[in-house]
């Protein structure tokens, strides 16, 4: 098998490897599996293609080796398309205790494998734990009829009127409704009908007892829960499934939840009234990891070459036949690319995105296949994942490709940068949505200016698609951006720092947008 086979057979998302795959292919990320490893229950942000999926399943990896109990739940895969929690015409709480029971099951069954496979105890978990679990599995089979109980009594001939035996029920969406009935000939008939709508619920505060003794009878090994694509879920179903883990998981000892979502797709609190809120905390019940910042290498150069060619290398040779492996990674780049500023070149595409440097990498390999991978065909890649993927997925909100074009227009064409800077505390929905896209990226928070103390900003570069056709033409960009850096001089700045003497020339000003298209 050749290199290039190898790389086209790479599997661009983690849920596709397998877990041993997974682990022989992970480069570690400065102190992330540090952070990671804590009982705090933590939530990891990260965009698509950031890697979240496999620095968690790398993570259950490490838990697996303690002996720990590691659960890893794909929250697409919970429940079915016809459940219960996919009916929009029943109330999100409903919908939501419907999720949690499905995950509940999930969670007894994964426990009860767990155990099965430990050869400590075995007997005795089972024995004490099993009746824990079905207790578990039973919190949620209360159940009240929400609204008015009405009571009828009629007297009927005694001689002329004779039923069948046994209890009718019938259920609609008006109520519920049951009446007995009688073989014999009687005095009276009494009927009983409830009308309002039938509720199941789970008691939290069982639900929160009964984990607390299986976490007790498993110690000293702990208990790991870890919900991936958190950010699929419908909003308002995140919101109450995340009070749900507050309320049941947060209060127990021994048991720990990491949470992989995507920051700007995913809603985590909500206030009620006054200082009451549904959902969970940032900071206060959960601490955050932000992927993104940690993948940034545009602060250091070569950290980020280390990373990719590592990446790269433990990825082909975890897919190459024994005999065919690669010594070392330098020997990869050297066989795979014209010469090492190719490779740079592959890297400076990605833009630390891994799922878009294996994209980017595959269309090259495509392009050029019987020939090592020369700049320009990296740069043509480049353009066609960008025309294909990231563009493409931005054109169904008209605003957002009117934003992305008035944003090249801006700063790529007339200031010749390739990043620009928007006060920190300025949300946009559109910005956010490019973000989310990796069309932008934030590379650089809370930079200062000396001529506008107080106000921090963020550094968003522009994806190297935006400007690829650009590269070596009079109309590339110069540099990140052009701030002052002494009195009356300028220059394009290409590693930002945390503070400049001036930064005007760099400040997007998103209102001038906003009234071009209101015009």
């Amino acid at each position: 098998m050749t290199v290039q086979d190898a790389i086209l057979q790479i599997q661009l998302r983690a849920d596709k490897w397998d877990d041993n795959s997974l682990v022989k292919s992970f480069v570690k990320v400065g102190p992330l599996i540090p952070l990671l490893d804590s009982e705090n229950n933590q939530i990891i942000f990260g965009r698509r293609g950031t890697g979240k999926t496999h620095v968690l399943r790398y993570f259950k990896s490490i838990k697996d080796g303690q002996n720990d109990c590691c659960i890893f739940v794909d929250l697409r895969k919970i429940g079915s398309s016809n459940s219960i929690y996919a009916d929009q015409s029943l109330p999100i709480e409903q919908r939501a205790l419907r999720f949690f029971i499905d995950i509940i099951k999930v969670l007894s069954d994964e426990i009860i494998s767990y155990i099965i496979i430990s050869d400590e105890h075995k007997e005795a978990y089972l024995s004490e734990i099993t009746p824990l679990l079905d207790q578990l599995n039973q919190t949620w089979t209360k159940s009240a009829i929400m609204g008015e109980v009405v009571s009828e009594s009629s007297r009927v001939d005694k001689s002329s009127h004779e039923f069948n035996s046994g209890i009718s029920l019938s259920c609609s969406n008006s109520g519920l409704n049951i009446s007995t009935k009688d073989r014999e000939t009687v005095d009276q008939s009494t009927t009983l009908k409830l009308s309002g709508q039938y509720y199941a619920y789970i008691n939290l505060l069982e639900a929160t007892s009964v984990l607390q003794k299986v976490a007790d009878i498993l110690s000293p090994y702990k208990i790991w829960l870890i919900f991936d694509e958190f950010s699929e879920l419908h909003p308002d179903l995140q919101i109450v499934l995340a009070d749900i883990l507050r309320r049941v998981i947060c209060p127990v000892r021994g048991v720990t939840f990491k949470i992989g979502a995507i920051e700007h797709r995913s809603s985590f609190r909500r206030a009620i009234s006054g200082s009451n809120y549904l959902g969970i905390e940032l900071g206060a019940d959960v601490s955050t990891i932000n992927l993104d910042e940690l993948m940034v290498f545009g602060n250091n150069h070569a950290s980020s070459l280390s990373f990719f060619r590592e990446l790269l290398y433990l990825r082909v040779n975890t897919i190459l036949p024994h005999e065919d492996r690669i010594a070392s990674s330098n020997d990869l780049v050297k066989l795979l690319f014209t010469q090492e500023n190719s490779f740079e070149e592959l890297v400076l595409a990605a833009e630390g995105v891994p799922r878009d440097f294996f994209n980017v990498l595959h269309k090259a390999i495509i392009l050029d296949y019987y020939n090592p991978i020369s700049i320009p065909t990296i740069r043509k890649a480049a353009r066609n994942w960008f025309d294909e993927d990231k563009r493409g997925s931005i054109t169904v909100i008209p605003d957002t490709s009117r934003l992305l074009d008035w944003i090249i227009s801006d700063v790529i064409n007339k200031r010749q940068a390739r990043a620009f800077m928007l006060k920190s505390n300025e949300n946009d929905v559109l910005i956010d949505y490019l973000y989310d896209a990796r069309i932008l990226h934030i590379i650089k928070q809370n930079v200062s200016s000396k001529d506008t103390p107080g106000l921090r900003y963020n550094v968003y570069s522009i994806d190297y698609g935006c400007y690829v056709d650009l590269i070596n033409t009079a109309r590339a960009p110069k540099g990140l951006f052009e701030a002052e850096i002494g009195e009356d001089q300028t220059e394009f700045i290409d590693v930002p720092r945390d503070d400049y003497r001036s930064i005007r020339r760099a400040i997007l000003d998103l209102s001038k947008f906003y009234s071009s298209i209101s015009s």
